[in-house]
């Protein structure tokens, strides 16, 4: 009996049997829950009184909650929100008549009842379960927990033990057997056909390799005398002298460690990395990108990008993301139209730098820089390389954002803007507003088409 009905019952009767006596089969609500009074006699003049809780059942009437059954009636779990899953009562007798005429069945795993029609006969564990608790599968019905039905790493669904699925170990994941192959010298599964397997067909810079599945990594040309700093790029382009596709032929060059096909355009090239403050490694550069000029100089559209990787000895990614945001306003000036695509559209402050689509973002190495639009010839690319050079001598030095858009001055306005002093000094402008912008969050109108 719940306490407050108990108190109100010792407070307002006597405890004679005449009194108590009149409570037997007496209904009450209590709170807006039904109740009937149940009287039981302990002797020597004392009784004591139960307040039974009441349920309608399937046929309108009202019966002792305890001796009826919950069946369930909809889609819902009934493992979860116990109370909340939709439900009829029933008592005995009518459950016996609904599981006779097949209308109820009793759930397995649930331990309940349901109406049939929510239920389903699972062959593989030989049970009748509610609809929540198995998958439909190949024709038949298997039991969740029986952990029989798995899922690769593709999403699809597949039966434990089907030989068409492999363990691939790397991956961690079970794949089907055309999506993965087995290693001779590893001794596992991986996924990716042999051609893309560096055990199996060594890899090798004359073809272009599925995206980020060289296994090359890029030389960085800096000594231990130099800067610290290295600098690489990413020159993406539809298609170079026919290559445009996974295993293509192209030619190797000095300059890039290997090529790769890129989801956004074709294929880009992964170029090695050069120490941009050091003499001997910028006329490198610049041998190597005039040698390459045939990759370089081939047709990009706008789907293609030039992302720009810089690491440096003397900062952590972190470190080296803050010091770049100090330089960005003007970067963000100069290839403000790329702030409006997809690939730089999140954390435009760069305050985080861990979101793919991002302007910038930090890397194992160091920082990526997404911003730069494509690259169309080689002229274009040894700027790019002259200007990250100033970026990276402004870092190092410490110096101030004026100090390094003085810095800049010459190499923008001779080499980007054609000696266009109007394009120039607008850029300057866009540049000092995206600052105060990315400091103190005040747009001026000027910039916010592109934040």
């Amino acid at each position: 009996m719940p306490t407050r009905c108990r108190q109100w019952l010792h407070k307002h009767m006597k405890t004679t049997q005449e009194l108590v006596s009149a409570f037997d089969g007496m209904t009450c609500r209590f709170e807006g829950v039904p109740f009937e009074f149940e009287v039981d006699y302990c002797g020597r003049g004392k009784a004591e009184v139960f307040a039974l809780e009441l349920v309608q059942t399937i046929d309108g009437t009202r019966h002792r909650r305890d001796d009826c059954h919950k069946v369930f009636n909809s889609h819902s779990d009934p493992h979860c929100h116990w109370s909340s899953a939709t439900h009829d009562w029933y008592t005995q007798d009518q459950l016996d008549l609904a599981l006779e005429s097949d209308a109820v069945e009793h759930c397995d795993e649930a331990d309940c009842y349901s109406e049939s029609q929510y239920t389903c006969y699972c062959e593989h564990s030989g049970t009748t379960e509610h609809m929540t608790d198995v998958t439909y599968f190949d024709g038949e019905y298997y039991l969740n927990s029986s952990g029989i039905l798995r899922m690769d790493g593709d999403g699809d669904t597949f039966l434990e033990g089907d030989a068409d699925y492999y363990y691939c170990p790397a991956e961690d994941e079970y794949y089907h057997e055309s999506r993965c192959h087995y290693c001779a010298s590893s001794g596992e599964h991986i996924l990716g056909g042999e051609d893309e397997c560096n055990d199996c067909c060594p890899a090798s810079p004359d073809r272009v390799f599925p995206y980020h599945r060289s296994g090359i990594s890029p030389n960085i040309y800096r000594d231990f005398n130099g800067s610290g700093f290295a600098v690489g790029f990413e020159v993406e382009k539809n298609s170079v002298m026919g290559a445009d596709s996974e295993g293509d032929h192209i030619d190797e060059t000095n300059l890039f460690a290997y090529w790769e096909t890129d989801a956004s355009c074709g294929i880009e090239g992964v170029t090695h990395a050069y120490d941009p403050l050091d003499p001997d490694k910028i006329e490198a550069f610049k041998v190597d990108v005039n040698d390459a000029k045939d990759h370089i100089n081939a047709d990009c559209d706008s789907t293609c990008g030039g992302h720009i990787n810089i690491s440096s000895t003397a900062h952590s990614p972190r470190e080296l993301m803050n010091a770049f945001r100090e330089y960005a306003p003007l970067w963000y000036a100069v290839y403000r139209n790329r702030l409006t695509n997809s690939y730089c559209r999140n954390d435009k402050k760069i305050e985080y730098g861990n979101d793919k689509y991002s302007p910038v973002i930090t890397k194992s190495f160091g920082i990526e820089i997404r911003l730069p639009s494509r690259v169309h010839n080689c002229e274009q690319l040894i700027r790019r390389f002259e200007w990250v050079g100033e970026t990276c001598q402004a870092i190092r030095d410490g110096k101030t954002f004026n100090q390094y858009v003085k810095s800049c001055r010459q190499l923008l306005l001779n080499g980007a803007y054609g000696t266009n002093r109007m394009k120039y000094a607008r850029v300057l402008r866009l540049a000092r507003k995206f600052r105060v912008w990315m400091l103190d969050g005040i747009a001026d109108q000027s910039i916010q088409q592109w934040i």
